[in-house]
C-alpha cells in the first residue's frame, strides 16, 4: 500500500521515518520538507487493522440495532358480514322505537320484542343470492300504534345509512 507523507527535513523525521517505515524512497527533496513514499509501514497496518475492527463493530451495531426497528403493518380487520350488520342494524331500530327486546335468536334470524300492548316480530334471512332479507311486523290491538312498522322501517333504513 503507497502512502505519500510530508515530514520536515531534520534528523528526527528522518528516524520516524526508518523506525515506521520499511521501504523507503526518497521521490524529492526540497529546502523544506522531504517527500517520502512508504510502501509498508508497520505501524499504518496496525492502525488500519483497529479502525477496520470499529467500522466492523459500529457496523454490526447499526444492522442489529435497525434489524430491532420492525414495523408491522396492522392487520385489517374483516368488515362484518350483511347479515351481522343488518342484524345490528334491526336491533337497534326496534330499541330506537321503544321496542322492549323480549327475545334474539340469531341462528333463526328473529328478534321479537314489545311496545305497550303491541307484539314486534323481525325476521331477517340470507338468500341464496347472499342478499339479507328483512320483514317487520307488529300486531296488536285495532288502532293501538298504526305506524310502529313504517317507523322501524325508517329507523332501520338509518342505521344501514340509506
Amino acid at each position: 500500500m503507497a502512502i505519500v507523507e510530508r515530514l520536515y527535513a531534520n534528523e528526527k523525521c528522518r528516524d520516524l521515518c526508518r523506525r515506521y517505515c520499511r521501504d523507503l524512497s526518497l521521490i524529492a527533496v526540497g529546502r523544506v520538507h522531504i517527500e517520502v513514499r512508504a510502501m509498508t509501514l508497520r505501524s499504518f497496518g496496525a492502525i488500519m487493522q483497529r479502525r477496520c475492527k470499529r467500522m466492523a463493530i459500529i457496523l454490526i451495531c447499526c444492522v442489529a440495532t435497525l434489524a430491532g426497528c420492525t414495523v408491522y403493518e396492522p392487520v385489517p380487520a374483516p368488515a362484518p358480514s350483511t347479515f351481522e350488520r343488518s342484524w345490528s342494524a334491526a336491533l337497534g331500530a326496534a330499541q330506537d322505537e321503544g321496542v322492549r327486546i323480549t327475545s334474539e335468536d340469531r341462528v333463526d334470524g328473529v328478534i321479537r320484542g314489545f311496545r305497550a300492548d303491541q307484539e314486534v316480530t323481525i325476521n331477517i334471512r340470507t338468500q341464496a343470492d347472499g342478499n339479507v332479507r328483512v320483514e317487520m311486523s307488529s300486531r296488536g290491538p285495532k288502532g293501538s300504534d298504526p305506524g310502529l312498522t313504517t317507523r322501524l322501517s325508517r329507523a332501520y333504513d338509518r342505521r344501514m345509512g340509506r
